[in-house]
Parts: C-alpha cells; structure tokens; sequence
C-alpha cells in the first residue's frame, strides 16, 4: 500500500473515519511534536500506548526543517491564487470565504 498523509491535526477527529482506516492501512503514523502528546484524546492515547495501530513519525530536524519549507511553498502558491483551489476554499462574490 502506498504511504498516505492525513493532517488536520494530531489525531483523527472522527472515530468512524479512524476505525475504516485502521482496517486498510496497517500502521496509522501521525507527526506529533513532543508538546503535542498531552493534547491526545484517551482512545488514540491507548491505542498508541497499548497496539502497533498508531505509530507517531518523529521527525529529525533536518526532515522538520524540509517539510516546513516545502509547506510554506506549497501556501503561497495558494495564496497567490486561491481560486485556483475550489475545493479547498468556499468562493464568493467579491473574494474568499474561508
């Protein structure tokens, strides 16, 4: 299977979501900052803690570092032009609705 990234956030928000992809995609590996482990829900806290399900990637400060740049580049392409990205923002006469 390929790699997959999923980031809104730490965790997946959605319990229904987490459970549909845990049963196709082997190992979930989030990228959480080390601050960011206080902030995780008890059931991915136990499933990290307790199964091989959830495996957080932890970054080296050169792949940090690349990924931040790459990030940055990627924003001010849509900023430039959100209009180009429909999906991503609601547009409305006038301008952008985020």
């Amino acid at each position: 299977m390929q790699r997959m990234v999923y980031y809104p956030g730490f965790e997946v928000a959605n319990s229904t979501w987490l459970k549909f992809a845990l049963l196709y995609i082997n190992t979930l590996r989030p990228i959480i900052p080390p601050n960011g482990y206080n902030y995780l829900s008890n059931q991915h806290r136990m499933l990290k803690e307790e199964t091989d399900l959830i495996v957080p990637l932890d970054p080296n400060l050169r792949e940090a570092s690349r990924a931040t740049k790459d990030a940055i580049l990627v924003i001010e392409k849509v900023l430039e032009n959100p209009r180009l990205y429909p999906r991503t923002f609601s547009i409305v006469k006038g301008g952008v609705k985020l």
